[in-house]
């Protein structure tokens, strides 16, 4: 009976002794494991660091295109408009007449647009947000101005079937 006391003793004893050594192998190969995820989080912090700071170079750079996109194109714009017809003897004239304080000058008095028929009191004031102020400028509108009120405005030619441009000349000629 002794003997198998002994026996049992050191089944357990062995059991004891190995659940102790393989829960410490466990542990190390789990330590293992922690650390290889560890070290992998820590470099995927890195790799999300650096990709970060790549955007934001990027973001500068389309930014920087952008501006620099914005400045071509108005340089372009400005190119492309065509070039304001050389001043004729008549227009060198009418300039004088003005500076001299004839209608319509540019001494900061308007001229009253609506002596032209077709032209009231709310087509004045959207022609004066055009820039056309005096009977002068519309006596003087090339059709390409001519054109672009048309369009600014809506007329869709207005301006030729009413002929403001002849009334504002025969108005200066008075």
């Amino acid at each position: 009976m002794m003997g198998l006391l002994w026996f049992v003793l050191g089944i357990l004893v062995g059991a004891a002794a190995a659940w102790y050594w393989r829960g410490r192998e466990v542990a190390a190969r789990g330590a293992e494991i922690h650390a290889s995820w560890e070290q992998k989080y820590k470099h995927l912090q890195a790799e999300v660091g650096r990709a970060d700071a790549e955007h934001e170079e990027t973001k500068e750079r389309l930014r920087l295109a952008e501006k620099r996109l914005r400045e071509l194109e108005a340089e372009l714009a400005a190119r492309s408009r065509p070039a304001s017809p050389q001043p004729t003897a008549e227009d060198e004239a009418q300039a004088r007449w003005e500076d001299e304080g004839g209608a319509g000058s540019s001494a900061g008095i308007a001229d009253d647009l609506t002596r032209v028929r077709g032209i009231g009191p709310k087509i004045a004031q959207k022609l004066a947000a055009l820039g056309i102020t005096s009977l002068h400028q519309l006596a003087r509108l090339s059709p390409e101005e001519i054109a672009r009120i048309d369009g600014a405005l809506a007329f869709r030619g207005r301006i030729h079937r009413e002929k403001w441009v002849e009334q504002a000349r025969d108005l200066l000629r008075g």
